[in-house]
C-alpha cells in the first residue's frame, strides 16, 4: 500500500533539459532527454508515493513532450495547465482528490511551483 504522500512533479527544466534545447516555436522537441536517474528516482518513487505531474503549455505539445519522455505511466495523474494561473486550480484539486495526504511539489522555479505550493501547506 502507498504511503500517504503525494509528490507533485513539474515537466518543463524539472525532469528534463528545456532551457536551450526546445525553443520558442517548439523546435529542438525531438531531442528532449530525461536528465540521468530521472526514470529510476520515478520508478522507485511509484512504488512508494502517489506521483502527479503538473505541467503548463499547450495541451499538444505537452502530451508530445511526455510520450517522448515515455513517463506517462510513471505517474499516476498528469494535470496539463495552458494558462500559467491554472496552476494553482490544479494543486487545488489535486489536495481535495487526496485528501488526508502529504504534499511534496518538485519544480525549478521557486517563483512558481513553490510559491503556490506552499500558499497551500505543500512542502
Amino acid at each position: 500500500m502507498k504511503r500517504n504522500t503525494v509528490l507533485i512533479f513539474d515537466l518543463d527544466d524539472t525532469l528534463y533539459q528545456k532551457h536551450g534545447v526546445v525553443n520558442e516555436d517548439y523546435s529542438g522537441i525531438e531531442r528532449i532527454k530525461l536528465y540521468p536517474g530521472a526514470r529510476e528516482i520515478l520508478t522507485q518513487f511509484k512504488s512508494r508515493f502517489k506521483l502527479v505531474l503538473v505541467t503548463k503549455g499547450d495541451t499538444i505539445i505537452q502530451n508530445k513532450k511526455i510520450d517522448l519522455l515515455k513517463i506517462r505511466k510513471l505517474f499516476d495523474e498528469i494535470l496539463i495547465c495552458t494558462l500559467p494561473q491554472e496552476k494553482k486550480s490544479c494543486f487545488i484539486k489535486i489536495k481535495k482528490e487526496f485528501t488526508g495526504s502529504r504534499f511534496i511539489v518538485i519544480g525549478d522555479k521557486f517563483g512558481e511551483e513553490s510559491r503556490e505550493g506552499n500558499e497551500l501547506e505543500m512542502i
